[in-house]
C-alpha cells in the first residue's frame, strides 16, 4: 500500500518491512556485479513512488491545490527490480537501465 501523509511528491510504501527482502537481494546483486556495496542515500530506507519532479523554483500552493494534500491508498504488485546507472546532479538525473530482474519466477522461468 502506498500513502502520503502530506503532499511532497512521494507516496510512502507501507510496510517497508515487506520490501526489505527485495532491498537486501538488490544490495547483494549490486555487490556481486560491481564489487561495491549498494549504499542507501539515507540512513532510514523509505520505499516510495515518486509522482512528479519539478526543477523550477516556484510556489507549491497551485500544485498542491491541483493534486490535493493526500493520495488515496493503492495496492501495487512489484513484478521486477531494475538495476540502473544514475548520472548527474539530482535535478538532472539520467537513468540508464543495466538489468531488469523479474520477481516471483524460479531460476530459468519467466
Amino acid at each position: 500500500m502506498f500513502r502520503s501523509a502530506a503532499w511532497d511528491g512521494d507516496a510512502e510504501a507501507r510496510s517497508a518491512e515487506a520490501l526489505t527482502p527485495i532491498l537486501e537481494a538488490a544490495q547483494v546483486a549490486t555487490r556481486t556485479a560491481t564489487g561495491r556495496d549498494g549504499l542507501l542515500a539515507h540512513e532510514r530506507w523509505i520505499p516510495h513512488v515518486t509522482v512528479a519532479y519539478s526543477t523550477a523554483v516556484q510556489p507549491a500552493a497551485e500544485i498542491i491545490e491541483a493534486l490535493g494534500r493526500h493520495l488515496p491508498e493503492r495496492e501495487v504488485t512489484i513484478n521486477s527490480v531494475s538495476l540502473v546507472v544514475q548520472d548527474g546532479p539530482e535535478n538532472l538525473w539520467d537513468w540508464r537501465t543495466v538489468a531488469e530482474i523479474p520477481l516471483g519466477a524460479g531460476i530459468g522461468e519467466s
